[in-house]
């Protein structure tokens, strides 16, 4: 849970922070597939990808429930933890 303590010294959720934190991982996500629209990939390959980036880019930004996102699913679920851990460990574990 992202929270804030509010003027009366209470704990309560902050959806601004939700917000930012769901734009990040949207964000991150794209980042780690965007090597998946390389003219040397194949079509249908790429295509199947890009279906999947516009999605994330669909995502609201703002307003609604941020917890109740329905996140788009990748073409390859398997492939989509590849890209993260590469990143990860290129990124020297910063993901």
């Amino acid at each position: 849970m992202l929270a804030r303590v509010d003027d009366e010294g209470a704990i309560v959720e902050d959806l601004a922070l939700l917000w930012t934190a769901l734009r990040a991982r949207r964000d991150g996500l794209l980042y780690v597939t965007d090597g998946t629209q390389a003219m040397d990939r194949p079509e249908e390959y790429r295509a199947a990808w890009a279906s999947y980036r516009q999605a994330l880019r669909d995502l609201p930004d703002e307003g609604g429930d941020p917890r109740a996102i329905d996140w788009p699913v990748p073409p390859d679920v398997d492939e989509l933890a590849r890209m993260q851990a590469g990143f990860s460990s290129a990124a020297g574990g910063v993901a």
